[in-house]
C-alpha cells in the first residue's frame, strides 16, 4: 500500500499496482563540432530509461543561434525504450541561410505525460552560407532581389525567413543594408 498526502493534508491510500512511474534521463547530445554552410549535419540525443517497462515516446529538437533564437524545430522522433536501456534519436539538418557562428542543439524527451530535458550542445557552423544568396545559384543577383522584396517589411517571421540576414526574426532596414552591401556578389557557396 502506498500513501499520498494531498494538500488538504488527508491520506490516500492505494495498491501499488495502480501506480506506473516512468524516469529517466537525457544522458547525451551528440552534435557536429563545426558544420559548414550547406553542409548537412547528424545531431543524437541519448535517453536512458529507469523504468522497469518499455516506454514510448517522442524527442524534439530545435536550434538556436548564438542569441538564442529558434531558427530551426526539427520534426519530431518516435522513440521505444526497453526496460532499463538506452535509446538514441537521430535528427539531420542543414543550416542553409543561416549565418555563420555559434549555434546550440536543444533536446526534450517526452513520454506519456512526463517531460525531460532540456539538454543541450554547441557547435558552430562555418562559413560556406552566402547571406543573401536567397535562390542558392551562388550568386547575389536579380533573383536574389525579387525574393528580398517578397520578404520585405515582415514583421516578424518564423525560421527559416531568407531575407533575415541579420537573423533578428525581422525583415527590416538592417537587412535591407546588409542585403545592398552584399548585392552583386558571384561566386560565393
Amino acid at each position: 500500500c502506498i500513501n499520498i498526502k494531498t494538500d488538504e493534508e488527508t491520506t490516500v491510500a492505494a495498491d501499488a499496482a495502480d501506480f506506473s512511474v516512468v524516469t529517466g534521463e537525457i544522458t547525451e547530445v551528440s552534435v557536429p563540432e563545426t558544420l559548414a554552410g550547406g553542409e548537412t549535419g547528424t545531431f543524437r540525443v541519448t535517453f536512458a530509461s529507469h523504468s522497469p517497462e518499455t516506454v514510448r515516446g517522442q524527442v524534439f529538437m530545435t536550434i538556436q543561434n548564438g542569441s538564442g533564437m529558434v531558427k530551426a524545430e526539427l520534426p519530431p522522433v518516435d522513440i521505444t525504450v526497453a526496460p532499463f536501456s538506452d535509446e538514441e534519436a537521430m535528427f539531420q539538418w542543414m543550416p542553409g541561410a543561416l549565418a555563420s557562428g555559434p549555434h546550440t542543439a536543444v533536446a526534450t524527451v517526452r513520454l506519456y505525460e512526463n517531460e525531460y530535458g532540456p539538454a543541450s550542445q554547441s557547435f558552430m557552423v562555418s562559413g560556406g552560407v552566402c547571406m543573401g544568396n536567397l535562390d542558392g545559384d551562388q550568386d547575389m543577383d536579380g533573383y536574389d532581389l525579387s525574393v528580398f522584396a517578397a520578404e520585405y517589411a515582415r514583421e516578424s517571421c518564423t525560421p527559416p525567413c531568407p531575407a533575415d540576414i541579420n537573423e533578428d526574426d525581422e525583415v527590416n532596414l538592417k537587412d535591407v543594408e546588409d542585403f545592398a552591401a552584399r548585392f552583386g556578389t558571384v561566386g560565393c557557396p
